[in-house]
């Protein structure tokens, strides 16, 4: 008697089809333009205006004070904490972090672009699984030269933060489809 065997078909991965060759020399220069113009605005210091000043003061107290270990308050003042319960904490975590560090700006500024230019690089990687080539680098430098985009990489603001951790579960969500695995409502909770 003889035992028929049968072998269950694997789930392989779908092909990688990330920036590859010249695309990884258009993806570096598109970030090294994106970079060029975010340095001369590296100052250091803050500019509010009428559409940043109230989110910026307050993830910048938030940091400083759980820098200086007041808790998640956001008062600069020592003596008049005022418990906040409007965002959770993970941004003024960063920032507290940077300011732990050194007492600048300068690392938020650094982080805040830093960020922007994860976001890039998952726009690119998004756009490359559905666009031609041609069109996936127009695409991200009209991304990169926005002047939304542009103002938001400069200030203390989550947009970026946000727009990476969106778009990385989007990549994710799309990995998991390439990869044969079904999607059911309890796989999206």
């Amino acid at each position: 008697m003889t035992q028929a065997t049968t072998t269950q078909p694997t789930l392989s991965p779908a092909p990688h089809r990330g920036p590859t060759g010249s695309n990884r020399w258009i993806l570096a220069g598109i970030l090294l333009v994106q970079a060029l113009l975010y340095v001369p605005c590296l100052t250091g210091e803050y500019r509010f205006n009428v559409f940043n000043r109230d989110d910026t003061a307050s993830y910048l107290a938030l940091g400083h004070s759980l820098a200086h270990g007041r808790g998640y308050s956001r008062s600069f003042d020592a003596q008049n904490p005022q418990p906040h319960r409007l965002w959770p904490p993970t941004f003024p975590t960063l920032i507290a972090a940077t300011l732990h560090i050194h007492e600048s700006l300068w690392g938020i500024h650094i982080i805040v672009a830093a960020c922007a230019m994860v976001t890039t690089c998952l726009y690119w990687r998004l756009a490359s699984k559905f666009l031609p080539a041609p069109a996936v680098a127009v695409t991200t430098l009209l991304l990169v030269c926005s002047p939304i985009f542009d103002r938001l990489a400069l200030v203390a603001m989550t947009e970026h933060l946000v727009g990476a951790c969106l778009l990385a579960i989007l990549l994710l969500v799309l990995a998991w489809r390439d990869r044969g695995y079904k999607f059911t409502w309890h796989v999206a909770a």
